[in-house]
């Protein structure tokens, strides 16, 4: 059946991350999970928590490798903040 056979391609279609758990965004980087957590402490990586999950954008990762690696200024970050929080 026709409807069937979209609904199955759906179904199967790759999904483009935007958040990245901790040793994800390590794996990307080439770096180890305890250097990851360095940069997100320091602030020079911001991320983001859900509940009481710590994840990373992608968007971010690519602006950090992008500018070289040097920290993000309190003045150069988007509209979020280093660290946001979002409970359920």
């Amino acid at each position: 059946m026709i409807i069937n056979d979209e609904l199955e391609r759906q179904r199967n279609a790759p999904v483009q991350k935007l958040l990245l758990t901790v040793p994800e965004a390590g794996r990307v980087l080439a770096i180890s999970r305890s250097k990851m957590y360095d940069l997100l402490t320091s602030g020079h990586l911001p991320s983001i928590h859900i509940g009481r999950s710590r994840r990373v954008r992608v968007s971010d990762i690519e602006d950090f490798v992008n500018s070289g690696g040097a920290r993000h200024e309190i003045g150069q970050q988007s509209s979020t903040s280093q660290s946001t929080n979002y409970s359920s």
